[in-house]
């Protein structure tokens, strides 16, 4: 995501045609289904009473104890969803950051990516593959650059009201 053609011009030959952008976006074909139900449910809903907190998997737990900190700062009492990024922390270490959220908590090992999507209000997330999927059903999100390879994307999404999380 955010890249531009000349980065792969090095790579692939002269006549190479590529495909880039969110016109060819790779997406699971229940991201496509769900589309106009999610934006009709997001048109009619008002107030975030659950969030989605997807790292990846190549990010460490730091992104994801990022995450769950400035929740609990501004005290968030919905349900939150945390998929990936987290299971390298100790269950007591897990146990100590779920805590100090008020509100419910599930860890999801095997998720249904596209129906945590559709049901959360905002997300907070890494800026990998999966800021399609969340983009694709008008997910509201926050998106933290975990690997080198997704810093492009940034400039496509400002983050004023999360500033010290995204530091």
């Amino acid at each position: 995501p955010g890249r531009l053609p000349s980065a792969y011009l090095p790579l692939v030959p002269p006549k190479a045609q590529l495909f880039l952008g969110p016109s060819y976006a790779l997406l699971r074909e229940e991201f496509v289904r769900l589309r106009p139900l999610a934006l009709a449910r997001r048109a009619r809903r008002r107030g975030v009473k659950r969030v989605l907190v997807s790292m990846g998997g190549g990010g460490g737990s730091k992104p994801m104890e990022c995450a769950l900190e400035a929740l609990a700062q501004v005290g968030f009492e919905g349900a939150v969803d945390i998929v990936g990024g987290f299971q390298s922390l100790g269950m007591a270490d897990q146990a100590l950051k779920l805590e100090r959220l008020k509100g419910p908590c599930t860890l999801h090992t095997q998720p249904d990516m596209a129906a945590l999507t559709y049901a959360a209000d905002v997300a907070l997330g890494a800026a990998g593959t999966s800021v399609w999927e969340r983009c694709v059903l008008g997910l509201p999100q926050f998106v933290r650059s975990i690997a080198d390879n997704q810093r492009y994307l940034l400039p496509f999404f400002p983050h004023d009201d999360f500033a010290a999380f995204w530091a």
